[in-house]
């Protein structure tokens, strides 16, 4: 029902001082008896004060402004905070278990769900370049593909072991590897390491099966020998050097024909590097600068699963 204006008011505190009762003032305003008598409540509360339409007035205009009133609108140091992590990709979910599990000093203390932070985002804010925030969600404009069913096919991959035969996975260095491709099928060579959500990312000149071998080399040369046990694999062509990684010590498994669910944690980061490079994008725009940065950007993202901490932060544990 539309609030009462205060021209309404006006006549209520009239007709009261005629001594009219509130049925017949509500039958005067076209209103509710019971409307006339909620406005009258709270200065029937305070005692003898008599009803006054200016001070009814303000109170109805200051219970307005506090019930619209968002929390982060009551607290700029959080709402800063939430807006430099969302321009820095954090999800909300992200965001909100940093400040519970890791805050800054100077918010310690205070939390927020983040169901509180996709309502913000999605009431329209900016970010301090006038960029709307919903922007650097995860996936602003969200598609749902439709999966149709295939028929298996026989794989080429020479002494391929099954993902069933892969034995329990212990510590650090258990990976999964897979191919992104944009515009005209140009690659990118992703790797996820399945313990601290570590992702290494590689441009690569061609589909060969030998650029995929070096960019996993890449990935692995600079990380501790611990980190080096296995990597599972699809079974798209361009994995088919395999075998020289295994004569190098690392242990080689392949999903089932079209089960990339089996390896879902690469499939999760393809997801988040699409935040950055949307399917069917020209990879010729992006340079290897480019590509580490959207490396490093995953990397230095506070996840879930690792309370909070970022998958740099755990390398760093493991290696110190």
């Amino acid at each position: 029902m539309e609030r009462l204006k205060f021209a309404e008011r006006l006549v209520i505190e009239q007709e009261l001082k005629l001594g009219k009762g509130v049925r017949e003032i509500g039958r005067l305003l076209g209103r509710d008896h019971s409307v006339v008598s909620r406005e009258l409540k709270p200065d029937k509360d305070q005692g003898l004060l008599p009803y006054s339409a200016r001070r009814a007035q303000l109170r109805a205009e200051r219970l307005a402004r506090v019930t619209n009133k968002r929390k982060l609108d009551k607290d700029k140091e959080l709402k800063d905070f939430v807006v430099e992590r969302l321009v820095e990709d954090d999800s909300p979910e992200q965001i909100a278990g940093r400040l519970e599990y890791e805050p800054p000093a100077y918010l310690a203390g205070r939390t927020i769900v983040m169901e509180t932070i996709y309502q913000f985002v999605y009431a329209g804010e900016r970010d301090e370049d006038g960029e709307l925030l919903y922007k650097h969600l995860r996936k602003g404009q969200p598609k749902r593909i439709k999966n149709y069913g295939r028929t298996p096919v026989k794989t080429k991959i020479p002494d391929r072991t099954s993902i069933h035969d892969r034995p329990k996975l212990i510590g650090h260095g258990h990976w999964e590897s897979d191919s992104l491709f944009g515009k005209k099928n140009q690659p990118k060579s992703v790797q996820h390491e399945k313990k601290s959500l570590l992702v290494r990312l590689h441009k690569l000149v061609d589909q060969t099966a030998e650029a995929t071998r070096e960019a996993i080399e890449d990935t692995l040369e600079l990380l501790p020998k611990s980190w080096r046990q296995t990597m599972t694999f699809d079974n798209g062509t361009e994995n088919y050097e395999h075998t020289k990684l295994k004569m190098a010590g690392l242990q080689t498994f392949f999903c089932d024909p079209y089960s990339a669910w089996q390896k879902g944690g690469v499939e999760n980061a393809n997801g988040l590097v699409r935040q950055y490079i949307p399917k069917g994008a020209d990879l010729n725009k992006y340079t290897d600068k480019d590509i580490h940065i959207i490396q490093e950007r995953l990397n230095n993202r506070p996840r879930k699963t690792l309370k909070y901490k970022t998958p740099n932060e755990i390398l760093q544990q493991v290696v110190h």
